[in-house]
């Protein structure tokens, strides 16, 4: 308990550091979160800046927790920096209890925890209003539960396994409706589990009766992001499980622009002022398409099918921008110079990342022989591969830090140990 305190004043110390150094980014807006916040908090509904036309171009979540501090009086800042710290502190203790879901040693899991107090990307976006903190304290606890209730597949009546699995079907839902790109980590998360539940060897259940189970989180989190699509095809008339900002991402990521001056290697990152005017060019693209700008189901359609376009007539260039968002995606140091880390600081986060790697690769070699780091894999390659399409950086990774502590501790445990046992993960009840 001493330990685990330690752990949580850490990460309250590290964060509260940064937003003492660094605490100018919580006045910004970069996402328009605040703004939909205070939209809410107004009572003007999650809206568009004037308050007229219903919005779904951003995932609904964080405002919402957002819209709560700001409708008790607190400012925006306050109630950024509440959720942020919250989250750090969930993510620690989420990530010491999926590494012990994992069946590492009890001290094992505390160095887990400590790496996620300490964790660089976590500490960096504490200071600004995103998705960040709180998706990877969600996304965390979520594989945490449905490795609990993956445990107890193979015990009849097993204490709470009701609870376990509402709630892991929670908060795989809520880490929807935070990151989208958790609606298709749902997907593959149930399939695996079909597969996994069939190696688990027990009278006490029947397949038939298993398979029943493992659907059943999944059940949950649709019901979880049920309201959110309900409330869109009412207000869009129109499916928008989602948001209506897929189009543009896809697009961003996929275009003569961005492959001219960023994938042919003409610069380390798209320029501000190319960027800005590409946008304008696209606004008066639309326009002469006859698409209404503010409808943003329309607009969201019309760049999904501008950005198909564009990868179907570069294909080698498309290929190319996959191999750059890999890059982007597991970046180990900022892609731009404009960063005010010293080098010092800059080889340290490049040391650290670089050891995570080491470790991750390494955690391949047990996918066979324990279902939780197969389960925790699935996971991230259901964003490597939703962001293999999307514009994407390193913060498109942030909410697997959790799961990528976890399976990089585990590869450095198959490193050094001299003997290999078999792994317990996931398999006291088979």
């Amino acid at each position: 308990m001493a330990a685990l305190a330690g752990l949580l004043l850490l990460t309250l110390v590290l964060r509260i550091a940064i937003i003492v150094l660094d605490g100018d980014r919580l006045y910004s807006d970069p996402d328009a979160y605040v703004r939909l916040a205070t939209m809410l908090a107004d009572g003007q509904g999650f809206s568009t800046a004037d308050g007229i036309r219903p919005t779904a171009y951003r995932p609904v979540l964080y405002p919402l927790l957002l819209a709560i501090p700001l409708k008790l009086g607190l400012s925006a800042p306050t109630a950024v920096v509440l959720w942020n710290l919250v989250s750090g502190l969930t993510l620690v203790l989420a990530t010491i209890g999926l590494a012990k879901e994992c069946a590492l040693h009890r001290r094992v899991c505390l160095l887990a925890g400590l790496l996620a107090a300490a964790d660089p990307l976590m500490i960096r976006y504490t200071t600004e209003p995103m998705t960040e903190n709180l998706c990877a304290a969600l996304l965390t606890l979520s594989l945490l539960l449905l490795l609990r209730f993956v445990r107890t597949l193979g015990v009849r009546e097993r204490p709470g396994i009701w609870a376990t699995a509402i709630g892991a079907g929670t908060m795989l839902g809520l880490s929807a409706l935070c990151r989208p790109v958790v609606l298709v980590s749902c997907v593959l998360l149930t399939l695996t589990l079909v597969v996994v539940s069939r190696s688990i060897q027990t009278e006490s259940r029947s397949m038939s009766h298993r398979l029943v189970w493992v659907f059943f989180p999944a059940v949950v989190a649709a019901v979880t992001v049920s309201p959110w699509i309900i409330r869109n095809a009412f207000e869009f008339n129109a499916l928008i499980p989602a948001t209506t900002h897929g189009g543009y991402t896809l697009l961003l990521g996929n275009n003569s622009e961005f492959y001219d001056r960023v994938v042919s290697g003409m610069q380390p990152a798209w320029d501000g002022e190319s960027l800005v005017r590409w946008q304008k060019n696209l606004g008066q693209q639309m326009t002469k398409a006859g698409v209404d700008q503010s409808d943003e189901r329309a607009a969201d359609q019309w760049m999904y099918r501008q950005a198909i376009r564009e990868i179907g007539s570069q294909p080698g260039m498309a290929a190319r921008a996959v191999l750059l968002r890999w890059k982007r995606f597991w970046a180990i140091t900022p892609i731009t110079s404009g960063t005010s880390l010293s080098p010092i600081a800059i080889y340290g986060v490049a040391a650290w990342y670089a050891l995570a790697g080491i470790g991750l690769l390494s955690s391949l070699l047990r996918l066979r022989r324990n279902p939780a780091v197969l389960l925790l894999w699935v996971t991230v390659v259901s964003f490597v591969a939703v962001h293999s399409v999307y514009w994407t950086n390193t913060r498109m990774r942030a909410p697997l830090t959790g799961i990528l502590i976890v399976l990089a501790i585990t590869g450095w445990k198959n490193l050094t140990s001299s003997s290999q046992p078999a792994d317990a993960g996931l398999t006291a009840v088979q």
